[in-house]
């Protein structure tokens, strides 16, 4: 995420690059505030982060922070409990898988001296369906697609941007001179997602000017 508009302040967000794979930043949840590095998904609308009770034998459990809602004063359980969930993921890339927890709310802060944004909607992971998580460098992931429910959302309901826009910034990349869709082209930005795809003959031109090489 490039920026977010809160009052009288641009809140610039920047993120790191492990190995063109994932573009990740950190956030804080709670009070006082848990650390997260965290993927902002504009293919996805949940905000989750595994959970203190997260299976670690599960290699995405034990080498990720997890959250602890006993430590925090601004967690709020629902008065039925924590709600179940099953999250199916598609990771783009390897092999998919679900998710499963329960959610509660907490306030989340993109820095630690920043205004909460107050009674977010947290997935907190407990169990991962297959190791489709095991390698990743982020804790978790914020999604920014269209929801009720998802930060963005929250944060212009409550009025703390300007505007209700957001920018994701990408260097530009260009190999030997050689642009594809000069011109320009209709295409999903999923930040989420490890692939690119398109039209058959597009991919085809693509990889034969940056020398891709099949493997069967």
């Amino acid at each position: 995420m490039r920026r977010l508009r809160y009052p009288n302040l641009d809140a610039i967000i920047p993120l790191i690059n492990y190995q063109d794979l994932q573009y990740y930043g950190t956030i804080f949840i709670g009070t006082p505030p848990q650390k997260f590095n965290v993927l902002f998904d504009t293919g996805s609308f949940v905000l989750w982060i595994p959970s203190k009770n997260c299976n670690v034998s599960q290699p995405a459990c034990l080498e990720h922070n997890k959250y602890d809602r006993t430590k925090s004063t601004t967690n709020v359980v629902p008065d039925a409990g924590p709600t179940p969930f099953a999250i199916p993921y598609h990771n783009g890339m390897w092999q998919d898988g679900i998710l499963y927890g329960n959610s509660s709310y907490d306030d989340v802060r993109f820095h630690e001296d920043w205004n909460a944004v107050p009674t977010q909607v947290l997935a907190e992971v407990s169990n991962f369906s297959t190791s489709f998580w095991d390698w990743s460098q982020c804790d978790g992931v914020v999604g920014l697609g269209y929801s009720d429910e998802n930060l963005f959302q929250n944060m212009i309901e409550r009025d703390l941007v300007d505007q209700p826009i957001f920018s994701i910034y990408l260097n530009r990349i260009q190999v030997k001179n050689y642009t594809s869709c000069s011109e320009g082209c209709q295409a999903i930005v999923d930040t989420g997602a490890l692939m690119i795809g398109g039209p058959p003959r597009a991919i085809a031109a693509l990889k034969r000017e940056i020398g891709v090489v099949n493997h069967t």
